[in-house]
């Protein structure tokens, strides 16, 4: 398993978890990677000792600063995404992240994710799904648990398109969201381009093709639907061990 996983919530539940699952199987086997950006893995004492806690059950990749930043700060200190050039640089560092698991890992499962609140260029499991999409991954969409991966759902079964997809809606639920866009623009005229562009971002997901998506994900469109619909939590395991099984 991998993603960008830190304390609290729903990482806390999957260390828990793969702690019982070790102890029952009494196995040496270290079965979560957590995938870590500059500058979380430079965080305070209580993360380290939040780390050192589970060092049985996950193994912990960080990444270095993107190239295209690298001049521009002190990479051996922590940067609080206190101003909008700062959280310039957090989403330069998840984007890095997320390509990097993504391109480690077999297969993805999304399920929830932040519209708001979050440090990258645009919501992380949005930007996961979109890389995934591109790189070809087999992807497996929890849509009935709401959030980023409920929205993009929606999208991809062809329903109106959702609001919190675009720009104008991240802006006005986003505090600062709109500099950290100027930002990304003015840099990006120099360095490829890095601000999020929710009209690409509308024209990938318009254009998917949910019979190839669910294909590439061992399924049959009809069970990979189910599997975007689907509120139990078993029926969700079910369908993605069957398509893993498959791929």
């Amino acid at each position: 398993m991998a993603g960008d996983l830190r304390k609290d919530g729903f990482t806390q539940l999957i260390l828990d978890e793969a702690v019982a699952l070790k102890n029952r199987l009494n196995t040496e086997t270290v079965h979560v990677e957590n995938h870590l950006a500059w500058p979380i893995h430079k965080a305070d004492l209580e993360m380290t000792a939040w780390r050192a806690r589970y060092i049985s059950v996950m193994e912990t990749v960080e990444y270095d600063v993107p190239d295209d930043i690298a001049g521009d700060i002190d990479k051996d200190e922590f940067l609080p995404p206190s101003t909008a050039q700062n959280k310039y640089y957090w989403s330069r560092s998840l984007t890095h992240m997320r390509r990097g698991s993504i391109a480690s890992s077999h297969a993805r499962i999304c399920a929830g994710g932040k519209l708001s609140g979050y440090n990258g260029k645009m919501p992380g499991a949005l930007e996961e799904i979109l890389i995934a999409i591109d790189k070809a991954k087999p992807i497996y969409l929890l849509g009935a648990f709401g959030g980023v991966v409920g929205e993009v759902c929606k999208a991809l079964r062809r329903e109106p398109y959702p609001d919190p997809l675009t720009e104008a809606w991240q802006v006005n639920h986003n505090a600062g969201y709109a500099d950290l866009q100027e930002i990304a623009r003015e840099i990006a005229q120099d360095r490829g381009g890095h601000a999020a562009d929710y009209t690409k971002t509308k024209a990938i997901l318009d254009s998917a093709d949910l019979s190839t998506i669910s294909r590439a994900a061992g399924l049959d469109e009809s069970a990979y639907l189910r599997l975007m619909e689907t509120p139990f939590v078993d029926e969700c395991v079910h369908l993605i061990v069957r398509g893993l099984k498959s791929v």
